[in-house]
This record gives C-alpha cells, structure tokens and sequence, in this order.
C-alpha cells in the first residue's frame, strides 16, 4: 500500500500531465523520479480514485478504479500492480489478483513494487517460498527502497549473513524512517535474534508512539521467552515516549527496573510518574532487586509525608530490618496505621511478608497477609513471581493468588503435574518448563525448547527447562551437569532438579 504522501505527490504532477506536449513524463514515486509514458486525464482519475479507495480501505472502489486506469492508461506496470494487490487483499484465492501482477511483470519484470505485492499474495496464500522468491526480486530491483527490504525481511527466514548487513545498513541511513526499523525487527524475530530486535522495536516506539499496544506486545513476549534484559530496555523505550493511552503494568515495572537496575533512581521515578505508577511501588522493587538504600530513599519522604502510607511503612520496616537499624524500624512501626481502606501495592507487601516470614515465621506472614487489604499480583512479573512462589510454598500465601507462571513453578517445586488452566495460560519458558516434566520427548515440547534454546544462557527457568529435558533424555539436549552447573544451587527449581539428577544416578 502506498502512503498518502504517494497521492499528494501524484496530484501535484497531474496538472503537468493533462497539458504534456511529449510522449512521457516524470512521475515520483516513494520520493524518487520515475519517467514514464504520458496518462491520458481519463486514467489519471481512475487511477487516483483507487488509490484513494485503497487508503481508506475500500478495496471494491479500489480495483473499481484501477479497474478503469488499466484499461483507459497505456501500458504501465504500476495501476496493473495495484489492482493485483487490491483483489489479492480482498480475496488471496482470486485468480484475477495473479492476472494483474502478471501483466504488470510482463510490461516491466524489474518493476519492484509488483514483486512486492506478489510476495505478500503469496505469503497471504501460505506460500513461503514463492513470497521469498517475490521478495528478493523486489530488493534486487530496487535495492534502494525500504519498503522491498522490509517485504524481504518479512518472508526471508534462511540465514543471510548479506541481508542482515544491508538491512542493519538500512536502518542506520534511514534514521527516521519506522519502516526500516520495523523491517530490521521482522527479520531480527525470524532470526532469533533478541538484541537486535529489541533494538529495532525501541526505535519503533520512539518513531511511531501510535504503536504503543504493539510495542507492550513484545515486551511481554520477551519477558516470558527469558529475554529479561530486552524486555527491560524496550518498555524503558515505550514509556520514555509514550504519548497518550494506558501503559501495560507489566511493562511500567519493567521499565522501572531497568532504570533502577542502572542506578538511575530519578530517572525511574520519571518513568513511574509517566506510567501512573506509585513511587511505593518503585520503592519496594528497588527493595526487591536488592537496592535497600535507594529503597529506603524513596520511601522515607512518602511515610513523613503521609502517616497512612502502608505500603511505604512496610517497604521503610523491610529495609530498616535489611539494614539491621533498629531505630529506623522502631521509628517506623510507631507511627499511626493506615486509613481505613487503604490498599497496599503487590511489590510492597511481598517485601514486607518476605522479612515477617525470614525473621519471625510463615504463620506470622499468613496472618499479616490476611488481616491486610492487598492489590494482586501483577500476571508475569519476574520480580513478584518468585517471591510469590515462595511465600506459597512455605504456607504464608493461598497458592490461588498465584498467576498462571507462578503456579507452574510452585507445582515444579512440589514435583506436582501443573493444572492444564495453568499451563494455557502461561507464558513461553514456564510451559516449556511445565512440558519438559510432562512429555519431554513430544514434538512440540521439542520445537519450543528450539526456539527458546538461545534464551538457556540468561534465564534460568529455561535453563531449568533444559536440565528436565537432559534427565529425560530427550533428544538434543545438552548434558544435564553442563547446564546445572551455571545456575545459581539456591534456587529451588535448580535444587529440585539437581536432586532428581541424584536421585537417578542413584
């Protein structure tokens, strides 16, 4: 589809056209002169007719008007092109969509744009490789327009080394242009390439702010197929630009972390104010990621300026308890109690009952938790989660507030099989995670752990995943010691299966 400014810049050579004195004429196309023979008024106005139609998405006025441009014009592969285009958008089977590009490749076979439109036929259809085929005749043809990279990068999933330098190549000298980014992060996807794609996406969402859904998208995707350090940097990237519009609350806390992570503690307090988080919220996580003084730097200004602030009294207690300062913490315990139906923040409370049940006991948490009003867990969030899942496992917390992940994991921990609600409803490495216990050697357990194989390195929920498909003996699996032996042994999923490996040498 060609963008409105394609129109604007038809329109103003249409005067030139209708008082031409020459057999041709100069028309621009994607902001490039192209000489070509004169259009008669006549075909202009269809021409222009579908093109408008195409836009607004009415593809029957669209192929109406090509319809007429092809048949009142002299031959030009560019109306034939977009009417093939059009009946292929309306109906991918309509023979008269492969007709039109036909015709449009036989008067101009190097013509790119009717090989672009070609290849998104043929992808629409499911053929991958004649929408391949398509696509890199579309870049050989004109190796200077984004838009026939981006369609190649769309459909091309073999390992081009070439490509990904001239699509890298690409997005470097278009700078501004979103369409170049979002080709460098289709291609990046098929390629399994996280970094890059990352890359690409915080680009897109500073460029095209519209797309904000989309951008959450992949954050989220990220985060559940192990990518947590890209999954961070992009949702720093959406909210940093967002304009207007809610921000997912997975991916304000992500981005948080990424600038808490970094020691940015200002900055993470911008991006909380961006996304309508509470600055309670980005105290406990700062607590939660380990960051107790600049915990205790956040919460103290909230607890002095509101003697109700629950969640920011529990973040200051957990603190004062880490810090072992006593007089923080009685200070602290001393003020009044909050309002009555004040709620407090999942990330607050967590913290707080992680602290009652490491320094008192599980019961004393349980009975701190259900005499409290509390907000839920937010569903995927690597920080909360574990913690959750510990909490669960020790008896404190009714294992029901657990997201779909959460249960997965506490389920792994008791060697239970996971409920099948859980396991629809999880994300990618915790169902990897929930299938290699289930059915190790099952095809699609094994095509996931394929695809999430690069992740095994950072993650170790995948790693986890991997070392249950090592004691299976599923095939292709790394050896079980070699994947075991990078993860942390104080984890319980990797004690868990560190035990089970024993067990079976036993």
């Amino acid at each position: 589809m060609r963008p409105i400014a394609f129109l604007a810049m038809l329109v103003s050579v249409a005067g030139a056209w209708g008082c031409a004195v020459t057999d041709g004429v100069v028309r621009v196309v994607d902001d490039r002169p192209i000489e070509g023979p004169f259009v008669p008024a006549e075909a202009y106005a269809a021409y222009l007719r579908g093109a408008v139609a195409e836009a607004s998405g009415d593809l029957p006025g669209a192929i109406e008007g090509f319809s007429i441009a092809v048949a009142l014009g002299p031959r030009d592969p560019e109306p034939w092109a977009r009417l093939g285009d059009a009946r292929c958008a309306r109906d991918a089977r309509d023979p008269k969509a492969d007709d039109a590009l036909l015709h449009a490749l036989q008067i101009d076979e190097s013509y790119a744009p009717a090989w672009e439109a070609r290849a998104r036929c043929s992808a629409k259809r499911g053929d991958a490789e004649d929408a391949q085929v398509s696509a890199r005749h579309a870049v050989q043809d004109d190796p200077a327009s984004v838009s026939s990279l981006a369609s190649l990068a769309e459909n091309d999933r073999g390992a081009s080394g070439d490509l990904r330098a001239r699509l890298v190549a690409m997005t470097l000298a278009a700078g501004s242009d979103s369409a170049a980014w979002r080709a460098l992060s289709t291609w990046a996807r098929g390629h399994a390439d996280a970094v890059l794609e990352a890359r690409a996406l915080s680009h897109v969402a500073k460029l095209e702010p519209s797309r904000g859904a989309e951008i959450d998208a992949s954050v989220a995707r990220f985060a559940g197929e192990g990518y947590l350090a890209e999954a961070r940097s992009l949702a720093r990237a959406r909210v940093a630009t967002a304009q207007r519009g809610p921000i997912d609350s997975l991916v304000a806390r992500l981005a948080i972390d990424d600038a808490l992570l970094d020691g940015q503690v200002e900055a993470a307090r911008r991006l909380a104010t961006r996304a309508h988080v509470p600055l309670v919220v980005v105290a406990a996580r700062a607590l939660l990621l380990g960051d107790t003084a600049s915990a205790r730097l956040i919460a103290a200004p909230l607890v002095a300026a509101d003697a109700g602030a629950d969640g920011a009294r529990f973040v200051l207690v957990a603190a004062g308890l880490a810090l072992r300062d006593q007089a923080l913490v009685m200070a602290t315990l001393s003020r009044p109690a909050a309002r009555e139906g004040a709620v407090v923040p999942a990330e607050a409370w967590l913290a707080y009952a992680r602290v009652v049940a490491r320094e008192g006991s599980s019961d004393a948490a349980r009975a701190i938790l259900q005499a409290m009003r509390r907000e839920g867990i937010v569903a995927g969030d690597p920080v909360t989660t574990p913690l959750a899942v510990a909490l669960a496992a020790d008896g404190a917390l009714d294992p029901a507030e657990l997201d779909a992940n959460g249960r997965i994991e506490l389920s792994e921990r008791r060697a239970e099989r996971p409920l099948d609600a859980a396991l629809a409803a999880s994300d990618a490495r915790h169902r990897l995670l929930a299938l290699a216990r289930l059915s190790p050697r099952d095809s699609r357990t094994l095509a996931l752990a394929l695809r999430l194989a690069p992740a095994r390195a950072q993650d170790p929920i995948v790693a986890v995943a991997f070392a249950r498909l090592s004691l299976a003996g599923a095939p292709g699996a790394p050896p079980m010691d070699a994947v075991l032996a990078r993860l942390d042994p104080a984890d319980p999923l990797v004690a868990a299966a560190a035990r089970d490996c024993a067990i079976r040498r036993n």
